[in-house]
């Protein structure tokens, strides 16, 4: 998100509109997210609910990054999708996927290299 852009900056003030009415609400969240996109980075607070915090909060200047993609060629790439198409319940989808994951070779485990 970079500051300068229509969308970004009409972000950054819904973000500070909301801030403002939600006093001892704020979210740190958002508020981290704004700061790095502003530039902040380290141990800036800029909401009152991080300022008298022991622990440090540290600001990176990747919280501004914002991912997007089309939702339809990502569910399209869901091997399971017509298998929970119908579920109504978490639990249903669960079993869809177990008893898809049952029918299918899985790849074999491998360690995260350390």
């Amino acid at each position: 998100m970079t500051p300068g852009i229509r969308a970004v900056d009409e972000w950054l003030d819904a973000v500070v509109h909301v801030q403002r009415h939600t006093p001892g609400r704020e979210s740190i969240v958002c508020a981290s997210i704004t700061d790095a996109a502003r530039g902040e980075f380290g141990d800036h607070r800029s909401v009152p609910r991080t300022r008298d915090a022991e622990d440090e909060l540290f600001i990176n200047p990747l919280m501004s990054m914002v991912w997007g993609f089309d939702l339809d060629a990502v569910a399209g790439r869901v091997l399971y999708r017509n298998e929970i198409e119908d579920a109504a319940t978490p639990y249903e989808v669960a079993a869809a996927i177990e008893a898809f994951r049952d029918r299918i070779a899985l790849r074999p485990w491998r360690a995260i290299p350390g």
